[in-house]
């Protein structure tokens, strides 16, 4: 399981963290990826094209973009063998209302998962920009997603790294 945990990266970076990600999938060399909550589509540049990709998000932003609303349910995930599925959720906990149950279909249909997120604090003035109120992801703090995941996903090894603002955890 690849972490990478953001704090207050401007729009403008993503690009880089689309990078990093997809650089680690090239590397470990996954078959089927699933980005989940995908945007616009950036890691899907900088992941091969013999790798087979399908996004999903609340608001598809063209045809090749299915849509999900994780805070309704998890899409069924039937292409290819769970063993050679790659799950990546870059910035998609903080939007949801109950993670562990994002991550409980995340562990039922990846046999990897790459997850990322922006903490943003315990405090409204640190909320979203343009998102009232704060959600239930906000009020969680790394140790407390540490054991979440342990949880969901069981014995998972932790190393820390810093790149272009990105903190992972893999």
């Amino acid at each position: 399981m690849l972490l990478a945990k953001h704090y207050k990266i401007p729009q403008g970076e993503w690009p880089y963290r689309s990078k990093f990600i997809g650089d680690y999938i090239i590397k470990n060399n996954y078959k089927y990826i699933f980005d989940m909550g995908c945007g616009v589509k950036d890691l899907k540049k900088f992941i091969s094209p013999k790798q087979i990709y399908t996004g999903y998000d609340f608001r598809p932003f063209d045809s090749e973009v299915k849509f999900c609303d994780f805070n309704e349910s998890f899409p069924k995930i039937e292409l290819g063998l769970k063993t050679d599925r790659c799950g990546v959720v870059l910035g998609v906990l903080e939007y949801l209302d109950n993670v562990e149950k994002f991550l409980i279909g995340c562990r039922d249909n990846f046999g990897h998962t790459i997850l990322s997120y922006t903490w943003f604090g315990k405090t409204p003035d640190h909320q979203r920009p343009g998102d009232e109120g704060l959600r239930p992801f906000d009020m969680i703090e790394t140790k407390e997603l540490e054991t979440m995941l342990f949880n969901v996903f069981g014995k998972f090894k932790i190393k820390a790294r810093h790149v272009n603002h990105v903190y992972v955890i893999d």
